[in-house]
């Protein structure tokens, strides 16, 4: 990790400036304040900031969910400003999460990613997720498909 990274667990004081990256980076298609809110107060969830030096770089979201079979990790955000790419913060930012479940017992990640978004499906196969399902129309306002990506054995 450079020494100019720093991820650190999201606190209350990051919201506002995590949610102005969010309308920075996605625009019209940016998630209302009141889902980062809601994601924030999850008991389940562990949300992360990483800083370049000292300017807000991405952040990332996991929380712990359960289906019949067991409990696992569902990585529900994860995003990098577009002038901090290509430095690793993405991969930081993925790993540090993995590892949080990990610690937590759990042994399967999921998450969900546009189609289109070659870079993070990249990134994602290199940490060993597979594509295990597509969805239609799933980001709604865009019309655009999601791949379900799963790793399994953190």
């Amino acid at each position: 990790m450079s020494d100019k990274l720093s991820i650190i667990t999201m606190t209350a004081d990051h919201i506002q400036e995590v949610d102005a990256m969010e309308q920075e980076v996605f625009g019209e298609t940016a998630a209302p304040l009141e889902f980062l809110i809601d994601d924030f107060n999850d008991p389940n969830a562990t949300l992360y900031v990483a800083y370049w030096g000292n300017e807000l770089a991405g952040h990332g979201a996991m929380s712990r969910k359960s289906d019949d079979s067991a409990d696992y990790c569902n990585i529900g955000n994860l995003m990098v400003k577009s002038g901090f790419r290509q430095k690793g913060i993405g991969k930081q930012l993925l790993a540090t999460m993995l590892d949080t479940a990990k610690a937590q017992g759990l042994n399967k990640a999921t998450l969900k990613v546009e189609t289109e978004n070659t870079g993070a499906i990249n990134l994602y196969k290199s940490f060993g997720f597979q594509v295990e399902a597509r969805l239609e129309n799933f980001y709604a306002d865009e019309g655009g498909h999601a791949y379900v990506m799963c790793k399994h054995h953190l």
